[in-house]
Order: structure tokens, then sequence, then C-alpha cells
């Protein structure tokens, strides 16, 4: 079957708001007034189980996608190329996007709360600390650090449009 990232995403997507579903209507069909007729519980909860095992499937289905796209993606300015699998890029991302946020609040003056400008003290009127970090220096990793953020994020949307020919259950996609 030919499959691409995005189509495993939006499957799973759909099976996790019928999952939500199911449990809200699972929970409300716990209790009834008398006179009330309410569906019978145990429906939600094989509707419930079947979303569950279909994503784990899914996600089964998607590690190995991941494991098969390879992409490239360019660091140093586009001067070079880091290939990898797209499931790296994946686990990559996160701390990819938390290493931008940090060299961004780097390259920000902090700001006093009593007005006595961006410097820390320690005591009043005593001791003063500085920057470690020049602030030319902060700024110019916060934007290397932005462009590699940015590049993982772009080949990962490229490679999920990659079509692959899986073997898996097409009832999966049901």
């Amino acid at each position: 079957m030919k499959i691409d990232g995005y189509k495993i995403q939006h499957t799973i997507r759909e099976l996790e708001h019928q999952r939500e579903i199911a449990a809200s209507q699972f929970a409300d069909s716990l209790y009834a007034f008398p006179g009330e007729t309410k569906p019978e519980t145990w429906k939600f909860a094989e509707i419930h189980q079947h979303c569950e095992e279909s994503i784990a499937g899914l996600q089964v289905v998607q590690a190995r996608y991941n494991l098969a796209v390879l992409i490239d993606v360019p660091v140093d300015g586009g001067q070079g190329l880091l290939s990898m699998t797209l499931h790296e890029a994946v686990k990559r991302v996160g701390g990819a996007g938390r290493m931008e946020k940090m060299w961004r609040s780097a390259s920000k003056e902090p700001k006093e709360r009593f007005g006595y400008g961006g410097e820390h003290k320690r005591e009043a009127g005593a001791v003063f600390s500085r920057r470690t970090v020049p602030l030319t220096t902060a700024i110019e990793n916060a934007r290397f650090a932005a462009r590699f953020a940015n590049a993982l994020r772009a080949a990962i949307q490229k490679a999920n449009a990659t079509e692959k020919d899986m073997d898996v259950d097409e009832a999966l996609f049901g």
C-alpha cells in the first residue's frame, strides 16, 4: 500500500477524536435517571478499545515509515547537509526548538524590576553581575539555532509528503 506521513498522522488524529468521543459517551452512559434510556455502556467501551488498538497499530506503521524515509537537513547556512532518518529528525526537532529558545532568551537584555538597568545585583549598591556571553554572540547563536530548528521542521514537512510502498494492514486506514 502506498502511504505518506500525512496520511498516517491524519488517520491517527481521526481515531484520537473518535476515542475521545467514545470515552465521553461511555462516562455519560454510566448513570441514568429513572425512566431515562441510555445507550449500552459496553458499546462505547468497544469503540474506545478499537480506537486504542488501531492507534497503536498506526504508530507502529508510523515508526516504520519514519525509519524508512531518509532526509538531508541543510546546515552551516546551506553549506553542508546532515543526513538522518525522518525518525531522528522528529526526535531532534524538540531539542533544536528548546536550544533556539534558550539563545533567544540570552540575546535579550534582562529587564530590571526597579529601574537599575539590565544588571543583576547581589546586594544593593555592592556587586553587580555581568554578561558571560556577549550580546552579539548570543544574537548570532540565536540566529544559528533558529536556522537549524527551521531547517529540521522544513525537512520533516517535506519528508512527510514522501510516498512509500509499505506492507501494512489497509484496515488500519479504514
